[in-house]
């Protein structure tokens, strides 16, 4: 599951619309009662972020407690630009965190990308000396510009112990909730760029087979790239949920229109209802190449095993 803890963030990054100025509203008890759905659905790992999760941070820290002790595993991904990081990192740890993920542009897309990326492996190290830790991992947003220096980015994070996680560039397909907001732009991949492409594909693939620290599965390395992958087609739909920061819960990050919002609260008793409600709209999705959910979907149908998401 991913939890949209937020929708705030300090940062403008050109190419993210993950920022709405909602805060997190929903009361604590809402939320356990929210994780206690999603652990009766057998949900096993939940991603916490937002826009930036540490903007709203009173709830955070019992939230985590209680996933901890109710047996989920959780990262909480963040851009380590937020005040008073040390001590909020360490009262995280307290509860229980022991993932942390940061966003890493290798070659900044703008101003906001810049400073992600001068704070991005401070807070790692910064989380990594509080104690023992699960994992700590950065995620790159693969363009047009960068693609060629990824490999090179995978060797440099797998020596200081630190796993690597990758999603091509997308671009706003104009669709209710899209997370994107790239639209003409030079760091869109052509289509002349995709067999380019595919060879970093196979040497990441290569890394990997070689211990180097890439979350992506070797499935998703072996696709055919294509931004037009809809998980609604499958019979495992729905593999993940997101959970808005209002407590409301859709099929995706990326697409939410408004009458699939469900209450996280009703969702165990409702699944089947709510199933048959997002399917057919989840359809028209013009679809997407994002890892993390074809992955969902490789984990649900056996191909991949869940501990690729959790590195313990």
């Amino acid at each position: 599951a991913e939890i949209l803890w937020p929708r705030r963030c300090s940062l403008t990054c050109s190419y993210c619309h993950m920022a709405t100025g909602q805060g997190n509203t929903p009361t604590l008890a809402y939320w356990k009662l929210g994780l206690d759905n999603l652990k009766k659905l057998g949900c096993s790992f939940i991603a916490i972020y937002g826009a930036e999760p540490l903007l709203d941070f009173d709830k955070l820290p019992e939230f985590i407690s209680y996933a901890y002790d109710v047996g989920f595993d959780m990262t909480v991904i963040t851009s380590g630009i937020v005040p008073a990081l040390k001590s909020k990192l360490y009262e995280l740890y307290q509860a229980g965190l022991r993932s942390l993920t940061v966003s890493y542009d290798i070659l900044p897309l703008d101003v906001s990308g810049q400073l992600k990326t001068n704070a991005a492996i401070k807070a790692l190290e910064t989380f990594r000396n509080i104690g023992p830790v699960d994992n700590v991992g950065v995620i790159v947003t693969v363009t047009r510009e960068n693609f060629t220096l990824l490999p090179d980015v995978i060797r440099e994070m797998s020596a200081r112990g630190i796993w690597v996680f990758f999603d091509l560039v997308h671009w706003d397909r104009g669709q209710i909730g899209c997370k994107c907001g790239i639209v003409g732009c030079r760091f869109l991949f052509r289509e002349t760029d995709i067999p380019y492409l595919r060879t970093i594909f196979y040497e990441i693939n290569k890394l990997k087979q070689g211990g180097m620290l890439v979350h992506n599965s070797q499935t998703f390395l072996n696709l055919p790239i294509s931004y037009n992958w809809n998980c609604a087609i499958d019979d495992c739909f729905p593999s993940w949920v997101t959970v808005n920061c209002d407590g409301l819960v859709y099929p995706c990050d990326d697409f939410q229109p408004c009458r699939l919002g469900i209450p996280a609260v009703e969702l165990y008793n409702q699944w089947e209802e709510i199933k048959a409600l997002w399917r057919p709209v989840t359809l028209s999705c013009p679809g997407c190449f994002w890892s993390t959910h074809i992955d969902a979907h490789n984990v649900k149908k056996g191909i991949e095993q869940i501990r690729g998401y959790i590195h313990k």
